[in-house]
């Protein structure tokens, strides 16, 4: 649809709105037959400005700050993907009440689902019994924050700018990106500096002020994440559920046995209980689950906590948070696991050993242990040898994979290279006939190779840089 013809249909049904409302129902009917791109904002916008005397707003906001009477429960799941990608799953149980409801298109609701910070969404879906449903859009969602932000704005900063200059302010703020979060930010502190100007606030406004302070910051990191349902569904309990990448976690850094990731929980206090959950991929356990509300005292005093250890690839908890405005954080402590590349890098390094200590037992003793000459080698013993290189180096070649694992597995790869390398060395050694001095140097480095590799696993077994430092992850929702 062109951008005139665009413009004419959306005169044409407005004024047709102040003409007569059902010749407006169907006017945005005929405008939904060039194209859905804007019924969300004439239906929201200009039907529902208020519903039963409450603005849409108001609403809004009643349904963020009382979340607790209508979302029952809320998982939160984070997996970590073999194919090396990061994706959160989020399934919310609620009941829309009746008396606070926001209009959305013709026989259709909006529901908030919590709030997602700002920025590029990658494979976002949201569904209802399996079937898709539809999300806000960035434009109607601005207009719907605007309103909600205009509804609570406190009576001492209405008195400066007129509404139309308060709402293209408010505009900016619920759909600004994150390039431009700090330049709306400060057009937003400038503004209230010049409202309030010299007032002499009494405990109750600056209180107010403080908490539109809070709001506004909220809006301008986060947006609201609003999903269509169909308007025969309010007042019954349905499961709505959201899933999208994130950026994986940061990988950087020496690999070690054990990590601790962080996880903001930005709105901890959606859902009357909150459930946490961490999947990752094989090759890795989840060790322990910490999931805390940080209160507002400073002695923490405030603060609950709830833990579980699965010791299993998915981890579990979940945490009943005092209030709708409760944040949080989720700690989740991961380790190599026992089984697989840990369990085979363990073997090979106690083969090694004990294959270069008996070589030094033959070098020391060999008359003892040998009939021939010490220097005559049998001629397969070389390719013999190189098997055990060959297989070390089958373990490098992998599927695709988290970053994370790759991190944390790291160590046990170049033990595994180390030790190829030393197998190598000593074939060579049985293979070509060398100088006495270059044969016991060449020896000494398949020793020194092996001790090493014996040192950095004892190291890495037994965690001992964790026990000085804990290596900390942050990951935050994208």
């Amino acid at each position: 649809m062109s951008s005139e013809l665009d413009g004419r249909l959306r005169t044409s049904c407005a004024s047709v709105f102040l003409i007569d409302q059902q010749i407006f129902e169907s006017r945005v009917q005929l405008c939904l037959h060039f194209g859905e791109v804007w019924h969300h904002s004439i239906v929201s916008i200009l039907t529902a400005r208020r519903r039963g005397g409450v603005a849409v707003g108001e609403t809004l906001n009643l349904l963020l700050t009382q979340s607790q009477n209508w979302v029952h429960r809320r998982v939160d799941a984070l997996r970590l993907d073999v194919d090396g990608t990061t994706r959160r799953f989020v399934s919310v149980d609620l009941t829309l009440p009746k008396d606070r409801v926001i209009p959305g298109s013709k026989g259709h609701v909006l529901i908030p689902l919590g709030v997602l910070e700002k920025g590029p969404k990658q494979r976002l879906n949201t569904s209802h019994e399996g079937k898709p449903v539809p999300v806000l859009g960035r434009q109607e969602h601005a207009k719907l924050v605007a309103e909600m932000l205009e509804e609570k704005l406190p009576p001492t900063l209405k008195a400066v700018w007129s509404r139309s200059s308060r709402r293209e302010l408010f505009l900016a703020i619920a759909s600004c990106q994150t390039d431009s979060i700090d330049e709306t930010g400060d057009r937003y502190e400038v503004w209230r500096d010049d409202a309030l100007g010299n007032k002499v606030l009494d405990e109750a406004a600056r209180q107010q002020i403080e908490d539109f302070d809070a709001l506004v910051g909220q809006m301008l990191t986060n947006f609201v994440f609003l999903v269509e349902v169909k308007e025969e569904l309010v007042g019954q309990r349905l499961i709505l559920k959201y899933a999208l990448d994130q950026a994986a976690p940061n990988s950087r850094g020496s690999g070690t046995k054990r990590l601790v990731i962080l996880q903001p929980v930005p709105d901890l206090g959606f859902a009357a209980s909150h459930h946490m959950e961490v999947e990752v991929p094989a090759g890795l356990v989840v060790d322990s689950l910490t999931l805390a509300e940080i209160g507002e005292a400073e002695d923490g005093s405030g603060d609950q906590f709830a833990e579980s250890f699965p010791e299993g690839r998915v981890g579990h908890v979940n945490i009943e948070p005092s209030t709708p405005q409760a944040v949080g954080v989720l700690r989740a402590e991961i380790s190599v696991a026992r089984q697989g590349l840990f369990f085979f890098t363990q073997w090979t390094l106690i083969s090694v050993v004990a294959l270069v200590v008996f070589a030094s037992l033959v070098r020391l003793f060999d008359q003892f242990f040998l009939k021939m000459e010490p220097d005559t080698i049998p001629s397969p013993a070389a390719s013999i040898l190189l098997v055990g290189p060959a297989l070390l180096i089958s373990w490098m070649s992998r599927l695709p994979e988290h970053r994370l694992v790759a991190r944390m597995v790291g160590p046990l790869r170049g033990m595994l290279i180390l030790s190829a390398l030393a197998l190598t060395i000593v074939a060579g050694l049985a293979a070509v006939r060398l100088q006495p001095t270059v044969w016991e140097g060449a020896w000494w480095v398949v020793v020194a190779l092996v001790a090493a590799v014996s040192v950095w696993f004892m190291y890495f077994r037994f965690d001992w840089r964790i026990r000085g430092h804990q290596p900390e992850l942050v990951v935050e929702y994208t």
